[in-house]
């Protein structure tokens, strides 16, 4: 699931512009859900290199405060389980090894 909101932006300096055909600055932000996993992203990319941003985090899905928990990791099964639901990958849970958890990101 992507939303429940999704924001886009796109900037134009017009001597930029008429000259390149290019925007001066292109971003969106958003969050969306695999399975357990939920996660919130934004990615802003400008001409001018202090302006741009990239975040992002992951946490569980049924993690209301959307803060990631300290006993309840995010799993490399937990990304496998996540990514079966939109492609086939032939992979169970437990054939995944757990080499690493993610408390924050």
């Amino acid at each position: 699931a992507i939303g429940p909101e999704v924001h886009m932006e796109l900037s134009v300096v017009y001597a930029t512009f008429a000259s390149t055909g290019l925007p001066s600055a292109f971003g969106f932000r958003g969050a969306m859900q695999l399975g357990r996993i939920a996660g919130d992203v934004a990615v802003r990319v400008s001409q001018i290199p202090t302006d741009n941003v990239v975040y992002g985090r992951l946490y569980p899905a049924d993690n209301v405060t959307q803060e990631p928990l300290p006993d309840a990791p995010i799993m490399p099964g937990d990304l496998v389980e996540a990514f079966k639901d939109s492609a086939p990958l032939g992979l169970a849970r437990d054939d995944v090894p757990e080499l690493f958890k993610v408390y924050n990101m």
